[in-house]
């Protein structure tokens, strides 16, 4: 569990079980006086734990304003930029794919929609794409391998090079995800769905008829 204080610092909570602290003892996270400042401010955070074979806690929260941070124990980073990349404007939403060794990020929300994906370690960028899905309520991977925005009742689904909207028929407001190691799972107030890559032996194998 990770906890966030008003002013915008983060604790890591190990050993919750069944809804109660057993022994936890918070960790703290080493914040940055960029993002302390933010009080108020509307900050999305995401996180990812290593136990073995030293408990790493890695956590990264984006900046009302432009960029991103990278927050550990030992270490606060504000990045407005990858290495070599051009500049990351104001991120809206980061994502972890399944395996957490992926990012993706949604950026410049107002003008271009553009999607950003990265290794988790923010050590280069593979691929950005402007999408003008503009306004995406949420970024998410389908598994390991692309990425979905939400859009009121719809999902765009973006590759390296095309993005694709999918309708998703509901009779009230409101799409939940949750991305899975082979998926992503969809729920409305009417349907659950779930969404899974084609594996290239099903394609070649339709594709002889």
């Amino acid at each position: 569990m990770i906890l966030r204080t008003k002013g915008q610092k983060f604790f890591y909570v190990p050993n919750i079980r069944q809804g109660e602290l057993q022994n936890a003892k918070p960790i703290s996270i080493r914040s940055h006086p960029r993002l302390e400042k933010m009080v108020g401010d509307k900050i999305e955070f995401v996180f990812s734990v290593v136990e073995k074979p030293k408990l790493q806690v890695n956590i990264l929260a984006t900046d009302p304003q432009e960029g991103i941070y990278r927050l550990t124990e030992e270490d606060a980073e504000y990045l407005t930029s990858l290495p070599g990349a051009a500049p990351l404007e104001k991120v809206s939403f980061i994502a972890f794919s399944g395996n957490k060794q992926m990012l993706a990020l949604y950026a410049d929300a107002d003008t271009s929609g553009n999607t950003i994906v990265c290794p988790a370690d923010l050590s280069r960028e593979l691929n950005r794409q402007s999408t003008y899905k503009l306004g995406a309520s949420q970024i998410y991977w389908c598994g390991n391998q692309c990425i979905v925005l939400t859009l009121k009742d719809k999902l765009a689904i973006v590759g390296p090079n095309d993005t694709e909207e999918i309708d998703v028929k509901t009779r009230q407001d409101g799409i939940i995800c949750n991305t899975e190691d082979d998926g992503l799972r969809v729920t409305t107030a009417e349907h659950t769905h779930f969404f899974e890559i084609v594996q290239d032996v099903t394609t070649q194998t339709f594709g002889l008829a």
